[in-house]
Parts: structure tokens; sequence; C-alpha cells
């Protein structure tokens, strides 16, 4: 039986362009710091089309630490991916072997993904490539009760894993389930660093970012063995140890990793005024507060959301739209070759796709002149 899988790309908003890996931090040893209440820098505020509020920041001024964060994503969840398929697959991040050379030796600490699908299960998973031959080294199976849903997971590894010479790496996590409620690949909206982002279903490796301008959200978090915990004096709380998060003055998380430099709101109102502050860490020290406001505003219309069934199909695939969201659909291949085009003229659209053989298909939907889904 012939079985149509189907990516759902909902885009919003746009994002600064990343066009290397993201190197956030550098890979030196905390420096001392001479003013104990050194604060956060550049705190800012984005409402995705998650209806929730994303907060980001900066490290505070002359402080680094022995961690550094790879990614092609630019942070900033702004796109959710579908995939109709009842069976485990994977998003990854690749990274060849010149990609990774100044790290040869260095630990993956963490890997770092944001979980969608809260009936799935769940894995953190690293291949090696040599001459093509693609090998799964590393899999690690994750307790949905340890996971927090719609927000950034930095997930241990059990077990030491470090870069080596002359390999290339996919790094990323598998999820299983349908796409019916189930969002599987999170995607931000930078300029896609192409052949860099990965799917890998059964048998098939597709390069997402060909096909679609996104980067999956994935974070692999590296630690220097040679440089732990080399002249620094914790008594005197100079280092760098986390953030605090507060909203109308109450902590609303607290953040061990210094490295991290996000905090998603997933209870976030519109309609509600919110003051959020961040504060630096240092021991039992805490910083002064940089502050962001939100100011309450009347019910905004979202209308990125789209549903498509039956998914998996084999003959007809309805796609129903919402709230006049665009005027055309197209159907492509995972390489960006339009195969299909129809006009919106009905809330509920029924395409024939009998004569597309099996495989994955991206559905776009939007303005004739942009061609991508859009929100009011």
């Amino acid at each position: 039986m012939k079985r149509f899988l189907v990516f759902l790309i909902a885009v919003c908003f746009s994002a600064n362009a990343f066009a290397q890996i993201t190197k956030q931090q550098d890979n030196v040893n905390v420096e001392q710091i001479e003013d104990e209440n050194n604060p956060v820098q550049n705190l800012n505020k984005i409402q995705n089309n998650l209806d929730y509020m994303m907060l980001t920041w900066e490290l505070p001024q002359n402080t680094s630490y022995d961690e550094k964060i790879l990614s092609w994503s630019d942070d900033m969840l702004y796109t959710i991916s579908a995939a109709g398929i009842h069976e485990e697959q994977e998003a990854l991040h690749y990274f060849t072997s010149e990609d990774v050379a100044e790290y040869v030796g260095w630990k993956v600490k963490q890997i770092a993904f944001i979980p969608l699908g809260t009936e799935n299960t769940h894995s953190i998973v690293i291949w090696e490539e040599i001459d093509e031959e693609k090998t799964l080294v590393y899999e690690q199976e994750i307790n949905n009760e340890n996971l927090a849903f719609r927000e950034w997971n930095y997930i241990d590894l059990d077990e030491d894993f470090y870069f080596e010479n002359n390999k290339n790496y996919y790094i990323g996590f598998s999820s299983d389930g349908d796409s019916n409620g189930h969002w599987i690949f999170p995607c931000d909206n930078s300029e896609p660093n192409y052949e860099k982002n990965w799917v890998h279903v059964g048998d098939t490796w597709s390069c997402l970012d060909l096909a679609v301008n996104v980067n999956l959200c994935i974070k692999t978090i590296l630690e220097n063995p040679d440089g732990k915990d080399i002249n620094i004096d914790n008594s005197k709380n100079n280092k760098l140890t986390g953030y605090r998060v507060y909203a109308n003055n109450e902590i609303v998380k607290e953040i061990k990793e210094p490295y991290i430099v996000c905090y998603f709101d997933t209870e976030f109102e519109s309609a509600n005024d919110i003051e959020y502050c961040v504060t630096a860490v240092y021991g039992d020290v805490e910083s002064e507060s940089l502050c962001v406001e939100h100011v309450s505003v009347d019910d905004i219309a979202y209308s990125s959301r789209l549903e498509i069934y039956p998914n998996p199909a084999n003959d007809f695939v309805t796609i129903k739209t919402h709230n006049n969201i665009g005027d055309l659909i197209t159907i492509s291949d995972i390489s960006g070759r339009t195969l299909i085009t129809e006009e919106v003229t009905a809330d509920d659209i029924q395409i024939n796709i009998a004569d597309l053989a099996k495989g994955l298909y991206i559905i776009k939907v939007g303005d004739k002149s942009e061609k991508l889904i859009i929100r009011d």
C-alpha cells in the first residue's frame, strides 16, 4: 500500500541569518569578575506562533566558561513541522569533520531539543559518518516524565562521548507517532544552513533545508575536558552559575547552566500585563535585574494552523484552512521541486495525490507571491 508522507510547515516572523555554526560562547576559563553584581545583557522578548513568550539574553560582560553550544539554529522556536508517519523518525544537525575540527577531544555534554508530541517516545541520538557510511553510535531513551514540552530540554549524556578526527556527525533526537495532534520537529525561521538539517525515517535520509527555509531546533553542548576548574576560587562567588527569571516579581525559573540564555513562558496570556526580569547568579550572589515589559493587548487571531487528513494518505488528501490564510497550495518533493499547485477556493480543499510515488512531500499554503503559510 502506498503511503503519502506529509510535512506541514507553519512559518511566522523573520529572524537574523546565521551562516555558520552558532558559537554562542568562547571556550576559555571563567574569568575573575571584579563586579560580582554583573547583570545579563540585551534582554529581548518575542511572542511566537504557539502563543507563548520567549525571553533571550546575553552573557554578562567579561564572563565566559568552558562549555560551548554548537547549533545551526538561532535558538528561537518560530515554526512547527509535522510528519504523518507511524514509525520512529529522527531530526538531526549535520556536522562535517571540518565543522568540528577545533573540538576534537571535546566531550558531548548534552543534546538539547524541544519536544512537542506528548504521547510520543523520545531519544537523543548520535550518528557517525565515514566515507558516507553512517553508523548509530549513541542512543539514549528519555522518559517523558523528565521532559518539559514546548520548551528547550538539555539532556545529559549517560555515557562519555568525544569528537574524533576525520569523522562527520549527525546529532539530534528521535520521536515516534503520527502528526494527528503531535507536532514532531520544531524549527526556527532563520536563514537555513543548507545541507545541515536532516530527517531520518527508516532507511531514508532527507535534507530538510533544501526544501523549506528553516533550521531544526537542536543544540549540542560541548565540554572542554582540558579546561575545567582551572584557577577558579568558588569561595569568592565570582563564577557565573546560572540565572533567575521573574514574572511580576515572582521567580518562575531557576536556570543552573550559564550557557542556557533563553526562557519560554508557556503559560503566557497576551491579555495580561507582565514584567519579566532576569538576574545573573554567582554562587549565592544575585546581580541586579534586567527587565522587559509586556503590555496587554486585545485578542489576536492567529491563523497559522492547518488541518491535513488523512495523513498518511494514498489517493486524496484534504487540506482544511482557516481565516483566509492564503490563496495558493503547493506540494513539492523533498528536493523542493513543485509537483502540484492548487488555488484555495474554499476552506476544505481536496487534492488528488494518486499519481505521486510513496515518499515524503512538502505542503505550503500562502499568498501567490510568497508561497508561504502566513498568519494574520
